[in-house]
């Protein structure tokens, strides 16, 4: 490995340690599991997954393993944390980091960047081909190409690395006429620094042909690198003797020390597409091991994740901090990616979260979701929610505890896109002093906007029976829906006159707010005008001031309720569409909000 900083490879001794346990046979490459694995788009999430969960098991030795401990918890920065261990003899991958068993504490051995891990295991897959067609060709063993590679989901780039024995074993030419015989080395071109292939210069003027395909109008960078860039090396004085075009004309004279080291370094523009080949070698009588590269510099960089994906990682430390107040911005970059953010609360507070993308303007994610909220111990503390408003997500989320929680964000089914996420303190929605107005039962105010729900876990679809109890008997028998104070949940209205009964406890002296939603508020419901028929208590009886058809917003035919009880229990609500709507049937959504009272608001109670 090349000197990298901790940025790159924590531990290089340890990288070299835990690389020593991996052998990828010829077979490898034609095992079904892996011949199967899509291409994907290069995207570097995508790598790790195919690498850490069906590459590795297969390629580890596990005795290797159990030599060095049993197990090893690996960091790839920004994409999570994961563990690979010998179970049974065998190696498995887990999510997450092992726990040391005195402290509880998670065990980091090693931290890598994608771009050097994934560059590895294409070193892997090399050697393998190499193996594979060397069996049937001694020189046609260097021919595998980067597009071979991305056959089997592998991006171009990141850390390329390729063991050569240039005098012995496989002798390379020093010639472009012999090179074209199929006596070269392959020199891959990646868009980083970090890439490159270990050769040797076996005696002194010895020099090595390495074949690499360029593309016209785009700059390459090629390095020769000894000792005195890594003691992992040995030849002293790297030299490039220049760079060839297949037809043996030189068109680069090359160089010998760049930038007052004894490193080798030039940069070419091909006029022409196609292979060329470049000679390395030692200056003078020089001979040892080197590293060349191959640099595109005008290829964008490989797509990393830009917000860790597991929770492991975010627990770890690696999820952005969300504030109160101040946007962040998201990708969901493929299908089934996810996005953790880190936010801190204060107990007894009350936050909403909302994730937004096309629908509202704030990003080209189509569909959003929050697929919960985390504690600090990983613990699922909030389902999240799907569709809020449209296909935005929102969570309205009071904290028990003070601490730190985990966001899971992502997108509903296979969409991809950006979004935005959005963090308020927040206060229930407050009632006005209004009087009545036509959109009021009694003296129960219409709000200005619909109250901010806590998301549960939805209703299953309603089947082809009626879902939910239609008469306050069955209701109090145990078929009621169960409403969360502060949820919400979805029912259907199956035909025309059907009630839905759903039961919620409450809190005696505590403001609530219940609001009903069809199809002219969002495009998940489709019941045309929903009602709330009405609050009861345990006894079946309708607490006054408790019916609505209308709340009176604009563009909306919802339903809105507030309601204070005079005693803790259970209360039941009844809703359906209503009575003078012709063919008034479809699907609904019931929240309910608690509410913190200002002096001159106004709420129904009951007794």
């Amino acid at each position: 490995m090349s000197k990298l900083d901790a940025t790159r490879v924590s531990d290089i001794e340890g990288f070299r340690n835990f690389a020593a346990g991996f052998s990828v046979a010829p077979d490898f490459l034609e095992n079904d599991r892996w011949t199967n694995m899509p291409t994907g788009d290069g995207s570097v999430q995508i790598a790790c997954s195919l690498i850490m969960h069906e590459m590795l098991p297969g390629c580890y030795d596990y005795q290797k393993l159990e030599s060095i401990g049993g197990h090893i918890g690996i960091r790839l920065t920004g994409i999570g944390d994961f563990t690979i261990a010998s179970i049974n003899r065998r190696v498995v991958t887990m999510a997450g980091l092992p726990v040391d068993q005195f402290s509880g504490k998670p065990e980091l051995d090693l931290e890598l960047a994608p771009d050097v891990f994934i560059g590895f295991f294409r070193h892997l897959m090399l050697q393998a081909a190499d193996k594979a067609l060397g069996a049937e060709d001694e020189y046609e063993d260097r021919e595998i190409s980067n597009a071979e590679l991305l056959l089997h989901g592998m991006p171009a780039g990141g850390i390329y690395i390729a063991e050569g024995s240039l005098n012995s074993g496989v002798d390379f030419a020093s010639s472009v006429s012999e090179a074209a015989q199929g006596r070269h080395g392959s020199l891959g071109v990646v868009s980083t620094a970090l890439t490159r292939l270990n050769g040797q210069v076996s005696t002194g003027g010895d020099t090595d042909m390495w074949q690499v395909q360029l593309q016209a109008g785009h700059t390459y960078t090629f390095g020769l690198l000894g000792s005195s860039y890594d003691s992992y090396f040995t030849l002293s004085d790297p030299r490039l003797y220049g760079l060839y075009d297949s037809g043996g004309a030189i068109l680069h004279a090359g160089n010998d020390d760049f930038g007052g080291s004894l490193n080798a370094r030039f940069t070419f523009t091909p006029s022409t597409s196609g292979v060329y080949y470049l000679n390395a070698g030692g200056y003078g009588s020089t001979s040892g091991t080197y590293a060349i590269t191959a640099i595109e510099e005008n290829t964008p960089p490989l797509k990393v994740d830009d917000h860790t994906s597991s929770l492991s990682g975010a627990v770890s430390g690696q999820a952005e901090i969300l504030n109160v107040g101040v946007n962040r911005t998201g990708v969901v970059d493929t299908s089934g990616d996810k996005d953790f953010f880190a936010l801190d609360v204060v107990a007894g507070q009350t936050y909403t979260i909302q994730m937004q993308g096309s629908p509202s303007g704030n990003g080209t994610l189509t569909d959003t979701r929050i697929f919960g909220i985390y504690d600090q111990n990983s613990t699922l503390i909030n389902q999240g929610n799907d569709d809020y408003l449209g296909l935005d997500s929102l969570v309205t989320f009071t904290a028990g505890t003070t601490g730190r929680i985990y966001i899971e964000a992502g997108a509903y089914g296979e969409n991809a896109g950006s979004y935005t996420v959005k963090v308020q303190q927040t206060t229930a929605a407050q009632t006005s002093s209004t009087p009545d107005n036509d959109g009021n039962i009694g003296n129960t105010p219409a709000p200005t906007a619909p109250a901010t729900p806590v998301a549960t876990v939805p209703t299953p679809a309603p089947s082809s029976t009626d879902d939910f109890a239609s008469t306050f008997s069955q209701a109090a028998s145990g078929r009621a829906g169960a409403l969360t104070a502060g949820g919400l949940i979805r029912g259907s209205v199956e035909s025309v006159g059907d009630r839905d009964f759903f039961v919620v406890s409450l809190l005696a002296g505590q403001a609530y707010r219940f609001e009903l939603f069809g199809g002219l508020d969002e495009s998940a419901s489709t019941l045309a005008d929903p009602m709330i028929f009405g609050i009861f208590d345990s006894n079946g009886t309708l607490l006054p001031e408790t019916t609505n058809d209308n709340a009176g917003w604009e563009n909306s035919l919802g339903s809105g309720v507030t309601f204070m009880p005079s005693r803790s229990g259970s209360y039941y609500i009844e809703v359906g569409g209503f009575p003078e709507a012709e063919q008034n049937v479809g699907t609904y959504r019931l929240q309910s909000a608690i509410y913190e009272l200002q002096v001159g608001s106004h709420v129904q109670g009951g007794i």
